[in-house]
């Protein structure tokens, strides 16, 4: 069993200040450091979360590195030129699917949340108790995969804010 260590403090800092300084030449010195703390802990999270994932949704279980969404935006068609995105994603699609249809569970993650969801998109239909058992089970794993990391750290943060 994989065993997720976490993402360290600095990796919130590197997201706060990517977010202030979304620019390629700050980012590119930078980039070590951005896998570091922040590319490789997630492929080792949902490298986590896919052991989880096996034990009910065995379909969904998806390669960390097809998981994990690149930091690069898209801002081809875009009146929004900043080049990076300031949070960090997986999604994992049943891997039957055709791109960008049926039932999904994605995560995401910034400097201030951690969002976890589980939906259908496209033309296919799926039972909305199947989704919601399937995203309850995902929501308890990722409650248990963050608890001595992101998680805690924020949501103390948080209470101490509000």
């Amino acid at each position: 069993m994989s065993r997720f260590s976490g993402f360290s403090p600095d990796a919130l800092s590197f997201l706060r200040a990517l977010k202030r300084n979304n620019r390629r030449e700050w980012f590119q010195p930078r980039k070590e450091k951005y896998e570091a703390l922040i590319k490789d802990p997630m492929l080792e999270f949902v490298g986590c979360l896919n052991e989880e994932i096996a034990r009910f949704a065995l379909a969904y279980v998806t390669p960390p590195a097809k998981a994990v969404y690149r930091i690069y935006r898209d801002t081809r068609f875009s009146p929004d030129k900043t080049p990076y995105k300031t949070h960090i994603a997986a999604i994992f699609p049943r891997n039957t699917a055709v791109k960008r249809e049926g039932a999904v569970f994605y995560l995401h993650f910034t400097e201030k949340e951690v969002l976890a969801f589980g939906g259908v998109g496209g033309q296919i239909a799926m039972s909305s108790w199947l989704t919601a058992r399937c995203c309850n089970r995902i929501t308890r794993s990722l409650r248990r995969s963050l608890a001595t990391s992101l998680y805690e750290r924020r949501s103390a943060n948080f209470k101490a804010n509000s």
